[in-house]
Parts: structure tokens; C-alpha cells; sequence
């Protein structure tokens, strides 16, 4: 499953990261940090055009200048 090759490779980070990916291992990295269910990762926002940014138990989305999202 990938959450948990996901979550072997978590255990593995030593320090801050710069992770690209596509939005699957996304939606598996989330899931793994934050405990979150399978319904609760099918509903989460995977945008195509903004950069994740996951810090102190926290996330948020850097999106390009003006850019607006449904539900942020």
C-alpha cells in the first residue's frame, strides 16, 4: 500500500524536505502525518497549480499570485 511505503520513507526524513510528487503520494503523505481516515484523504483539495507546504504539524497551499480556491 503506499501509505505505508509513504510512511517507512517519513520515518526516514532527518530534516526540512522538498518533496515532488504527484497528488496520490500527496494524498498518502497527508494521510500518514495527520492520521486521517480513507474518506477523510478522497476529500482532500489536491490542486494542480500550487506548492504544499507541510510544517510544525500544520499544512497550507502556496498559490500562484491572485489565484482563489473553492473551499480555502
Amino acid at each position: 500500500m503506499l501509505a505505508e511505503r509513504v510512511g517507512a520513507w517519513v520515518a526516514e526524513v532527518a530534516g526540512d524536505t522538498v518533496v515532488v510528487a504527484h497528488g496520490a503520494l500527496s494524498r498518502a503523505l497527508r494521510a500518514v502525518l495527520f492520521g486521517l481516515s480513507a474518506p477523510e484523504v478522497m476529500r482532500l483539495e489536491v490542486p494542480q497549480d500550487c506548492i504544499l507546504v507541510i510544517e510544525t504539524g500544520a499544512m497550507r497551499w502556496l498559490r500562484p499570485h491572485g489565484a482563489t480556491a473553492a473551499g480555502a
